[in-house]
């Protein structure tokens, strides 16, 4: 038995295609980074990046502080969640580094939204007939800083 094969996900994953801005807040200054959204789930997403770093930080460095907040422009409206790297591995097929982000806060109105854009997904995949139908569309997927509170 390959106990490393198991699939721990608790959420089904849905194909996406979105393109959008990773917004990066540090202790000094603040970034962007451009990314592709190509996997979401109610739990988190897969992103597509050129770089993991900005101003010359490494996003994957704990020890920077780094604050991440994500918004999606999606059919239904913009999403909004602070969000934070679990992992992330260069694909050398595509030039890219795939990341993987979980959700850590959401406001209860974007996490019904999420529900909603989920059920949406998984909609067209049982209406498709398809094992991974692919959604497209030119949707913004940016990350917003807020002011820590004191």
């Amino acid at each position: 038995m390959m106990f490393w094969r198991k699939n721990r996900r608790g959420f089904r994953r849905f194909s996406t295609e979105w393109e959008g801005i990773l917004e990066v807040r540090f202790r000094d200054e603040e970034g962007a980074l451009a990314a592709t959204v190509v996997n979401l789930s109610g739990l988190g997403a897969r992103i597509h990046a050129e770089r993991v770093h900005v101003h010359r930080r490494h996003l994957i460095d704990r020890s920077l502080s780094a604050e991440l907040w994500l918004n999606v422009e999606t059919p239904e409206g913009p999403l909004r969640s602070r969000v934070d790297i679990q992992w992330y591995r260069w694909l050398v097929e595509k030039s890219v580094f795939e990341i993987g982000i979980v959700f850590l806060e959401m406001a209860p109105s974007h996490r019904l939204m999420l529900e909603r854009i989920l059920d949406g997904l998984q909609g067209r995949r049982r209406g498709s007939g398809a094992h991974g139908n692919r959604v497209k569309g030119a949707r913004t997927f940016g990350i917003f800083r807020t002011a820590k509170s004191a």
